[in-house]
């Protein structure tokens, strides 16, 4: 007969060898970088690979009284990657169209234009506010009423498009938490 150790190693040697096999390709799983998806994007920013893509905080805008067709947007654009990216068009639901204007002060007088883009800065902010670059929405389906939320779509020359909601703030009230 064989002496019980020697039967306990041959069935020691399979055992080990199928928990190799078993455990090796968790542990090459385990060891690879993880798999991101990517953020649905259109646009020119489809064949440019994805780094960090800007984040749109503290969307605001405010409450439009009965027959105003128009009404304004704030926020704060950051910009984590290692590129300038540029705001060049925008849209809403809420309204016939969605532009980016700054304000001025030219000869004494605050004017107010149209600018065909925005400039992100490579890891920095661009702040949309009063008196400031803000967005317009222009032809207003209805009016802005506190509480309500605005969906606001930005396109960016690289990042593509990145969708927001804007709060809407009471008539008179500034940012939410001012």
């Amino acid at each position: 007969s064989t002496p019980r150790h020697a039967s306990d190693r041959s069935l020691l040697m399979p055992c080990l060898a199928t928990l190799c096999f078993a455990v090796l390709p968790i542990v090459a799983w385990a060891a690879s970088p993880p798999v991101v998806p990517t953020q649905a994007r259109t646009g020119p920013a489809l064949a440019a690979p994805r780094t960090a893509a800007p984040r749109i905080e503290r969307a605001w805008a405010r409450a439009t009284p009965a027959g105003v067709s128009v009404g304004a947007a704030y926020f704060t654009v950051r910009n984590p990657g290692p590129t300038d990216d540029q705001i060049v068009a925008l849209r809403s639901s809420v309204s016939e169209r969605a532009e980016i204007h700054e304000t001025r002060m030219s000869g004494g007088i605050m004017q107010m234009r149209q600018i065909t883009e925005a400039t992100v800065p490579a890891g920095g902010s661009l702040a949309l506010m009063p008196g400031g670059t803000h967005v317009m929405l222009i032809g207003l389906r209805s009016p802005l009423a506190p509480g309500a939320t605005v969906p606001l779509v930005l396109s960016f020359r690289h990042a593509g498009e990145i969708s927001t909601s804007v709060v809407v703030q009471a008539l008179g009230r500034d940012a939410p938490g001012q």
